[in-house]
């Protein structure tokens, strides 16, 4: 009988589908809002029916959200709800890589920072802007990690090619 080997792969791969678990339901939504007469819902109604109707933003259609602006404001609409709940999932993913990646520099202190802005982020209800705020860190943090990387990697080789005279 073959055991289980608990490996830095299969931890990888783990965390990764608890993190997608966990942030899939929070970032695609579900259950949308349908229209009502809240403040003022009609720019997500307007932005919406101009993606159903193939407008040109910027030319046919003008504001400042663009043709992904479903998945920011969670209104529904019959013609972008698909939109909606792709764009939420491909997040969610979005989410669970970086932070896997993270984990795989092996260290801790930046997982569990970018855990905690994640948690934070789910926590702060109504501020739409948080998510993509937040992702946009995770991506930095994540590019700047593997280029630190990828250069101490280069420096060591460029040490060894000088070592051996090549």
């Amino acid at each position: 009988m073959r055991y289980l080997r608990l490996d830095g792969n299969f931890i990888a791969t783990v965390l990764a589908v608890v993190f997608f678990v966990i942030l899939a339901p929070q970032l695609a939504p579900f259950a949308p809002w349908m229209p009502n007469a809240d403040l003022d819902p009609s720019w997500a109604w307007a932005t919406n029916e101009a993606v159903a109707r193939g407008l040109s933003f910027g030319r046919q259609f003008l504001l400042q959200t663009g043709p992904y602006s479903a998945i920011y404001n969670n209104f529904y609409h019959p013609e972008t709800y698909g939109l909606m709940l792709a764009g939420g999932i491909f997040l969610a993913g979005a989410f669970a890589l970086n932070l896997v990646s993270l984990r795989r520099e092996n260290n801790s202190v930046s997982l569990v920072a970018a855990v905690a802005l994640v948690l934070f982020m789910l926590a702060a209800p109504g501020s739409a802007d948080a998510k993509f705020y937040v992702l946009t860190f995770l991506i930095s943090l994540t590019t700047i990690r593997a280029a630190i990387s990828n250069q101490q990697s280069a420096i060591s080789n460029q040490q060894s090619a000088i070592r051996y005279g090549f």
